[in-house]
């Protein structure tokens, strides 16, 4: 988590008491979606300690050619590749993220870069690097989480998910447990090594 461990002084001042200073960075829109992406990552990264404790490996900050794959738990249930979203709620009026099934829209809107797109190549790379070690996929999920939104349920069937984070905590300690800890074991060392390797470790 090297990408959050720098960030996160920013992110403390950010959050004090100096309202000056917050007044000043919040006023500076690519700043303020700067900290309120970094604030998304903690918040998001903290709540995926809770399945370490479940037999659940847990990475962050995965380094890939074409950007960072936020988060990846390694469990039971499976692995889940999330990414995490941290769009500016409007304050004046309720608002909401939705997929049909096909397509993400945010408050009525569809984002500039494809989520859904995003999120499967994500998971793609991460079963590609998985079968390095095992030579075949496990159960794998993709994960498009909204910080702080409300997300309308999804359809049936649905290939991915999209929740926010008190929803995926609930969805994947209710996962069924289909993979063996020896699996959990190879598949999390495989995905540690291509990290090292990949950050020259």
């Amino acid at each position: 988590m090297k990408a959050l461990a720098v960030a996160s002084e920013p992110y403390i001042f950010w959050h004090g008491d100096n309202g000056g200073a917050r007044k000043i960075i919040g006023g500076m829109p690519i700043l303020r979606q700067y900290f309120q992406g970094v604030q998304g990552e903690i918040a998001v990264g903290q709540l995926l300690e809770e399945p370490r404790g479940n037999g659940y490996h847990v990475f962050h900050d995965i380094p890939s050619a074409n950007g960072n794959v936020d988060h990846v738990p390694i469990g039971p249930g499976g692995v889940f590749v999330i990414e995490t979203k941290t769009n500016s709620k409007p304050r004046a009026r309720e608002s909401k993220v939705i997929y049909d099934g096909k397509r993400v829209t945010v408050d009525g809107h569809s984002p500039d870069r494809d989520p859904v797109t995003q999120v499967k190549a994500a998971a793609a790379l991460i079963d590609q690097i998985i079968q390095r070690g095992l030579t075949r996929s496990l159960p794998i999920r993709s994960v498009l989480l909204y910080v702080r939104w409300f997300v309308d349920p999804m359809p049936k069937g649905s290939d991915i998910w999209v929740m926010n984070e008190k929803t995926l905590l609930k969805w994947v300690r209710t996962s069924f447990k289909k993979v063996s800890p020896e699996d959990i074991r190879l598949a999390a060392s495989t995905l540690e090594v291509y990290v090292r390797s990949y950050r020259g470790e």
